[in-house]
Parts: structure tokens; sequence; C-alpha cells
């Protein structure tokens, strides 16, 4: 992992690899929250370091020089021309093919046409903390009252997907004429387009990302993590009502961490596990 860093962690994360972490452009917006902050105390930190618990100076994600770095292009990328790598686009896992309790490949779907290709070796599955569980239980993994309401043929009953985690998402909206972010100008001038293409820098490489962010404990948490989470990001707006000129609109969303214990009933606990 590549860092171009503000405060990251000395002897906490790695600084070599593929994948790019840059922080990302503040305004002055950002500097008003950031000062809010530590008028309540609350430390400043880097939040992908070893502690959360705080405000951070700076969003953080992957990009390099004012674009995406995303995992294809960090590893895939460099290694297409690979004799043992094929890239298909366009295709749609439909479940992995388990034989004799082995998986062996997988079954998808490509341009209309369903096909299975099979592996040598083994099958990794990497789909994400929602596509994963959907493959598995398609490929009859997973809890054997669920898969039989489906007709799904049972090959392992496992609890597959009761353990998904989500955040529920609050927004709070406050207004002000005092200039704190980019304007609709910004992005569409000319300068913000050849500085962006020159250095990758200005308006134009910004993720649309909140630029503050923040993670906090309430006096209801017991232990020292966060279960409470804050975005902040200023948005030009041109207003209506009381409101006729552009003023500024901050927003502000606060996510509550919450765990789903069963994915057939149900039970939320507003905590944020440690792993």
């Amino acid at each position: 992992m590549a860092l171009t860093p503000l405060l990251f962690v000395v002897g906490y994360r790695g600084t070599e690899g593929e994948l790019y972490v840059s922080d990302l452009n503040t305004t002055a917006g950002f500097e008003t929250f950031l000062a809010a902050a530590k008028e309540l105390n609350y430390p400043v930190i880097d939040i992908n370091g070893k502690n959360q618990l705080g405000v951070s100076k700076t969003h953080q994600a992957t990009v390099y020089r004012g674009r995406r770095w995303s995992t294809a292009r960090a590893f895939l990328d460099p290694a297409q021309s690979r004799s043992n790598l094929h890239i298909a686009g366009n295709a749609l896992v439909r479940r992995v093919v388990i034989e004799k309790g082995r998986a062996v490949g997988v079954e998808m779907e490509r341009d209309g046409k369903i096909s299975v290709v099979k592996a040598r070796k083994e099958v990794i599955l990497s789909a994400g903390a929602i596509g994963s569980p959907q493959i598995l239980m398609l490929s009859g993994i997973g809890p054997k009252a669920h898969l039989d309401s489906l007709g799904v043929p049972v090959v392992a009953d496992l609890p597959v997907g009761e353990n998904l985690q989500d955040h529920t998402f609050v927004l709070f909206e406050y207004y002000t004429n005092v200039t704190l972010g980019h304007s609709n100008e910004d992005f569409e001038s000319t300068q913000s387009a050849i500085y962006y293409l020159l250095l990758g820098k200005g308006p134009l490489s910004t993720t649309d990302l909140a630029e503050g962010i923040g993670f906090f404990r309430t006096k209801w948490q017991e232990d020292n993590i966060a279960d409470i989470q804050l975005h902040m990001w200023w948005i030009q707006s041109f207003g209506s009502g009381a409101f006729t000129d552009c003023v500024w609109l901050m927003r502000v969303s606060c996510l509550i961490f919450l765990q789903e214990t069963s994915m057939h009933r149900p039970s939320w606990w507003a905590r944020r596990p440690q792993t």
C-alpha cells in the first residue's frame, strides 16, 4: 500500500504496495469542522490507524493524483499480460459448482449464455459483503430453513449471512451565507480543468466524499470503541423561501452502528464489533 501521508500512524501502516491511499483535498468548511472538534476536546486521529475515537485531519481514499486507484487498476492492469490470467468481463457468477463436497468451478452467465468454468485447484470467492453470501446460498451453502423456502438444494447447513452488519443514516442540514466549499463555478472553470489535468489537484480531484469524519462513543457504549460516526460536507445551494440568494448547505450525517444477529428474525443492537 503506497501512502501520501498527512497524519498516518508511523509504524502502524505499511508504506509500499500497488494500492495508493491518499489524503483528499479539503476546504475552509473542513477547517471549521476541525476547529469545532478541537474545541470539544476530541483528538485528531488517523481514522484507519490504531485508534478510531476522534476526528480525522483528512478523509482518505484509494486515490492517486486525483484519480480513483481501484483494485482493478492496482492489481489487474499490471497483470493482464500474464499467460495464467484470463479476465471475463460482463460475466455474472450464478453459483459455485460443488461436487462430492468440493468446489470444482463456477457457473456463470455471459452475453445471455450460461456456462461452467472448471477449476484445476481451487475456487476463490470474493464478491463482497452482500455478493459472497448470496452466491454461497445460491450454491446451497447457508441456513437450511432459508434455502428450503427458496427451493435451493442444501449442500451445507451453515449460518451464512447471519452476521450481516449495517448502520442507520440520519441527516442534519445547516445553512450559512459564508463560502466554505467549492462553488459550481469552481467545478466548471477552465482553470480547474487545467489544474486537474496537469497536477491532479483542485475541485475536480475530489471524490464527493465527506470532508470531515469522526468516530465517537456515546454514553450507552460500554466498550472503548465507537458506536457513532459523523460525516460532514458542504454543498452550494440556491435555496428557497427565506434563502433567496446562493447559500451554503452543511450536511452532517450521523451513522449509528447496528448489527443484525439473525437474517430471519432481525434483532438489532447498537454496537460496532472490534473485529
